[in-house]
């Protein structure tokens, strides 16, 4: 994990200096409605800094090992469609892949299924799933001397919190992301990535 670590960090140096420009996110800031498709996609921060810690904990990759063997625990259908890198989904249900992790390849998929959506509507070659969809990120971002969650202590720590809620036809899900960073702008612990319970109608 150090060379991550040092890829974060200078993701992070590069973005607080004074010259920086503000952090750019894929996918950006949005709120949109289309017919039965919304999106929104909002992130809170006080400062250019503390927004930079946004972009890098969506930046963080879960631990690849961790997710095949997930991926191994469902069997070889899974495997097949093994992603060559960023493996942030292990299964999929109606061609929507359901996160291990939320990160910016997450959320970039869910907009590009929310288009897919909105055109086969608008060509009338409806697919499924196409009826409805809805999903709502929110991501915000606060320095603390003291943190708790989940039983662990921290000190001096910046804290990424993100929230995922995504919804098709009759299937939804949502999924939270807990991103701590120490003094030293390293990503230290990362709360909740892991298997995602699917609701179906």
């Amino acid at each position: 994990m150090n060379h991550l670590r040092t890829f974060l960090t200078a993701l992070l140096v590069a973005m607080t200096t004074v010259a920086a420009e503000p952090p750019r996110f894929q996918p950006p800031d949005q709120s949109a409605s289309e017919g039965n498709h919304t999106i929104s996609i909002k992130r809170t921060f006080a400062t250019e800094e503390l927004g930079a810690f946004i972009l890098a904990a969506e930046s963080l990759v879960p631990a690849r090992a961790d997710v095949l063997s997930v991926m191994e625990g469902r069997g070889l259908e899974a495997m097949k469609t093994l992603q060559p890198k960023d493996l942030w989904w292990y299964h999929k249900t109606d061609e929507t892949l359901i996160p291990y992790a939320i990160t910016s390849g997450c959320l970039l998929h869910l907009t590009e299924r929310t288009t897919e959506f909105e055109k086969s509507v608008a060509e009338g070659t409806r697919r499924l799933g196409s009826g409805h969809s809805a999903l709502k990120y929110s991501a915000t971002v606060a320095h603390y001397e003291n943190f708790k969650l989940e039983g662990q202590k921290f000190q001096n720590v910046t804290v990424v919190v993100m929230s995922l809620d995504w919804s098709q036809r009759a299937m939804w899900f949502s999924k939270k992301r807990v991103v701590v960073f120490d003094e030293k702008r390293n990503p230290v612990k990362v709360f909740y990535d892991g298997t995602t319970g699917v609701g179906m109608t």
